[in-house]
């Protein structure tokens, strides 16, 4: 009974913390310098105009005010729209979902492969060169950042070489994963030192524990 109440209750506490995020979320866009108005508007920025947008928008109204219609709207499926992009958020987060979702799972799928061989031939060479070269890696692999990693693949594999392009999607999917491949190495090389340090020592206690056990020489008695 305990168990199915940790299951119904768990969910609700998503309330809050949906909460908190749209909170911070609204207040930190308000942190932003610069006027949404000025930005939509461009050019055509009149101080006629301006006030129009802040009246249509509600951006003349209290803080708290606009927060309760952000909430209010955000209920009712309503995200807005987009200053860069000039169209619904809704459409223009949905038409990314399915690119964000392929590069997780080919950062995964990379991840875990790498992960898997680079544990094993470690855990088969114990204290070997091969063993600490990965070691090396691995350590070395938490100190880099996803960003730096991916402007240096970018440089060399895209740019200099040409091999992969600089950024896009693609129109098919042998294009999806060619275009995608250099972002989830950069991801799947975060991820991997993690992995590998684990993978690594549960494969060095299962190989202890299959060891066999050698009997002990009986001695003489003393």
């Amino acid at each position: 009974m305990h168990r199915y109440r940790f299951v119904l209750t768990r969910p609700l506490q998503l309330i809050p913390v949906l909460f908190g995020i749209s909170l911070v979320t609204f207040i930190l866009t308000h942190m932003i310098p610069g006027d949404p108005a000025r930005i939509l508007l461009g050019i055509r920025a009149t101080a006629e105009a301006i006030a129009a947008i802040h009246e249509k928008f509600g951006l003349d109204k209290p803080v708290f005010v606009q927060y309760f219609y952000f909430l209010a709207n955000l209920l009712q499926g309503d995200f807005g729209r987009s200053i860069i992009y000039r169209a619904p958020v809704l459409g223009v987060v949905a038409e990314r979902i399915l690119p964000t979702l392929s590069l997780i799972l080919l950062a995964v799928a990379i991840s875990a492969i790498l992960s898997a061989i680079l544990a094993s031939i470690a855990a088969t060479r114990r204290g070997g060169v091969a063993d600490q070269a990965i070691r090396v890696f691995a350590t070395i692999g938490l100190g880099l950042p996803a960003f730096w990693l991916g402007i240096v693949f970018i440089m060399i594999f895209s740019l200099g070489l040409g091999l992969f392009p600089v950024s896009g999607y693609g129109e098919t999917p042998f294009e999806h994963v060619k275009h995608l491949f250099l972002p989830s190495l950069t991801l799947a090389l975060g991820a991997s030192p993690i992995l590998i340090r684990s993978l690594r020592s549960s494969a060095m206690l299962r190989r202890q524990s299959q060891a066999p056990i050698r009997p002990r020489r009986a001695g003489p008695d003393r």
